[in-house]
């Protein structure tokens, strides 16, 4: 009588389980056995919204806004806004491009807040930080120190 009882009390713990009234972790204890449901608690997920404005404070509209470590790309509204939903928590970048502006933003989400507001304030860049550009400058310095080169032998010759 006493397993019957056992068993009757496992069941209903399991359908109570299944049925969702209970989360986390449950235990269910006989005298000769011990049963462990283990239930997946989903990650919280948080929502990013961002206002891009132009240097002088307005909203600038179709902006291409990136969040990488996922990566996901949205375009702003009217209103400069974009917002990012069901972003797993941990540290985020948050990069805006628009006519040769670039802005950049580090996120981390974490805590009970649900939803995060950003303004990022985009700013002429400047196009000498690029790799790319300075690489085609060292190129062009050296196609013209080559040629001066040229230029002084062939005058010694001549």
């Amino acid at each position: 009588m006493k397993k019957l009882g056992s068993i009757l009390f496992i069941t209903i713990l399991l359908l109570l389980t299944v049925s969702g009234l209970f989360r986390g972790q449950v235990s269910a204890a006989s005298t000769k056995s011990t049963i462990q449901i283990l239930l997946e608690v989903k990650e919280k997920l948080y929502q990013i919204k961002v206002t891009i404005l132009d240097e002088s404070g307005e909203p600038i509209e179709g902006a291409k806004v990136t969040l990488y470590s996922e990566p996901i790309t949205k375009y702003t509204d009217e209103n400069g806004v974009v917002v990012f939903e069901n972003v797993s928590p941990g540290e985020h970048r948050i990069v805006v491009e628009h006519e040769g502006q670039i802005g950049e933003q580090k996120v981390v989400l974490s805590g009970q807040v649900e939803t995060f507001d950003f303004r990022v304030k985009l700013e002429l860049a400047n196009p000498f930080n690029r790799r790319n550009v300075i690489a085609i400058i060292g190129i062009l310095v050296s196609i013209v120190g080559f040629l001066l080169v040229l230029v002084f032998r062939m005058r010694r010759r001549g």
